[in-house]
C-alpha cells in the first residue's frame, strides 16, 4: 500500500472528480470547489469531492487518468444507467480504480 487516504463526500475535499460520462471524455478531476456543495454526499458517485493525504495536483491526476484510457480505454469502467447522446453505453469510473490512479501519482 502507498499509505494514501482518500475519504470521500467530505465537504472539505480540495480534490473532486466528474466519475460519470455525460459525453466522450467527460470523466476527470476537478478543483473539489467546483464540485456544488449541495452535491457532495457520501453517497454520491457521479461527482465527488475527496480529500487524500498527499499533496498532488488535479493536472497529475488528470494525466494519470488520461494515461488510465490511453491503455485500458473503457474496459474497466462500470456501464452505468443510459446512453450518451453518441448512443453508447455511459460508463462510471469506481473509487477502487480512482484510488489507484491517486496511489499511481
Amino acid at each position: 500500500s502507498s499509505g494514501i487516504n482518500a475519504e470521500y463526500g467530505e465537504k472539505d475535499g480540495k480534490h473532486g472528480i466528474l466519475a460519470t460520462d455525460k459525453s466522450y471524455k467527460s470523466i476527470k478531476f476537478i478543483n473539489g470547489k467546483d464540485v456544488p456543495e449541495n452535491k457532495v454526499k457520501n453517497t454520491s458517485r457521479n461527482i465527488v469531492r475527496f480529500k487524500i493525504n498527499k499533496k498532488i495536483s488535479i493536472k497529475k491526476l488528470n494525466e494519470k487518468l488520461n494515461l488510465f484510457f490511453e491503455k485500458d480505454g473503457e474496459i474497466f469502467l462500470a456501464p452505468f444507467k443510459n446512453l450518451r447522446k453518441d448512443f453508447k453505453y455511459r460508463r462510471r469510473l469506481d473509487f477502487n480504480t480512482i484510488r489507484r490512479i491517486i496511489e499511481s501519482c
